[in-house]
């Protein structure tokens, strides 16, 4: 019997589920990747963290792709909080649905502000005082 690989959990940061609206922009594809089909989509997030995010695109993105990203937070009894920022793409992985992907990217470029109050929103999301 071969033993069995443990999955190692490469993030920095933790992150929370969020689910909306996000629009994306290729800012950089390195030499030699793969063309990409949308250079700009407006699509869904997933998930968010103080390094990073994760949403679903409807094409492959290579890692090392710089994108812009731009979300709104939607607060209860504030407004809302518009976030721009840049990252790097680390993976792109194909959904169970075989027709979308996720992809994860490392912010490269975001203002601290904006960095801190994701940090607090996972914080708050996930009850711990240490997610970020």
């Amino acid at each position: 019997m071969k033993p069995r690989l443990s999955h190692k959990e490469r993030r920095r940061f933790k992150r929370a589920s969020l689910s909306v609206e996000l629009f994306y922009k290729v800012i950089h594809v390195p030499e030699g990747s793969a063309p990409i089909a949308e250079k700009e989509n407006t699509t869904y997030l997933i998930n968010i963290g103080e390094g990073g995010l994760a949403f679903v695109s409807g094409s492959q993105l290579s890692a090392g792709v710089d994108l812009e990203v731009i979300f709104n937070f939607v607060l209860a009894g504030r407004r809302d909080l518009k976030i721009t920022a840049v990252g790097q793409v680390c993976y792109c992985i194909l959904m169970g649905d075989y027709r979308r992907y996720q992809v994860g990217i490392e912010f490269t470029k975001i203002d601290e502000v904006d960095r801190k109050f994701i940090s607090d929103f996972v914080a708050f999301t996930l009850g711990d005082k240490k997610a970020g």
